[in-house]
């Protein structure tokens, strides 16, 4: 999305909603510097990790779902 220089981007109550259960709303912006129990408090460095073990999770699952053996259902090895 392209805005002018000098305009404003206003969002109405519904999309602020949706976006803020959004995973990338809970992470820290990347280069944000680090200061103990201001920008970053102990629980959060768990909630970052959570993220990334449920994103490799889904990849998991989808390479299996690629390695799919359809003689699996019929209980025969292959």
């Amino acid at each position: 999305m392209s805005v002018q220089q000098g305009t404003r981007v206003t969002y109405d109550r519904s999309t602020l909603l949706a976006l803020a259960g959004s995973p990338f709303a809970k992470l820290p912006p990347v280069k944000m510097a680090f200061i103990p129990g201001v920008t970053r408090t102990p629980n959060q460095s768990d909630v970052v990790t959570s993220f990334r073990k449920e994103k490799d999770r889904k990849k998991e699952k989808e390479k299996e779902k690629k390695r799919f053996n359809p003689f699996a259902l019929l209980g025969e090895d292959e």
